[in-house]
């Protein structure tokens, strides 16, 4: 599965075969959105070269007839920035689906609920 990995999440689970996989990664895709939208893609490594904007050039307002200023360009600046995965346990009681025979997948959906709201916390401003 890690040489496939890139995309969203629904294009990751129409490259998928096994089903069991392509439940979990539907069940997050509906679950919430926001892991749809986030770029999924294989890092080798334990780090990602990432070019940011240091500065952009400036634009301005000027008379007809005044001279356009030389731009300095675009500078850009690069880093590492070490990869992160955002993980749960999943706890299902055995007791509720084995001797009350209820379905599993209401169980994975909170999990995967508590999950994305953990993860949306952290880009929360405050």
């Amino acid at each position: 599965m890690a040489d496939i990995l890139a995309g969203t999440l629904t294009e990751l689970r129409k490259q998928v075969t096994n089903e069991i996989l392509q439940g979990v990664i539907e069940t997050i895709v509906e679950t919430d959105q926001l892991f749809n939208v986030l770029p999924f893609r294989k890092v080798t490594g334990s780090g990602l070269l990432v070019t940011w904007e240091k500065e952009i050039p400036v634009a301005g307002f000027m008379g007809a007839t005044d001279t356009v200023p030389q731009s300095e360009g675009l500078k850009l600046d690069q880093f590492t920035e070490n990869v992160r995965i955002i993980a749960r346990n999943i706890d299902i009681p055995k007791f509720a689906t084995e001797v009350e025979g209820a379905p599993v997948l209401p169980f994975i959906k909170a999990e995967i609920k508590a999950m994305s709201r953990a993860y949306r916390r952290l880009f929360r401003r405050p």
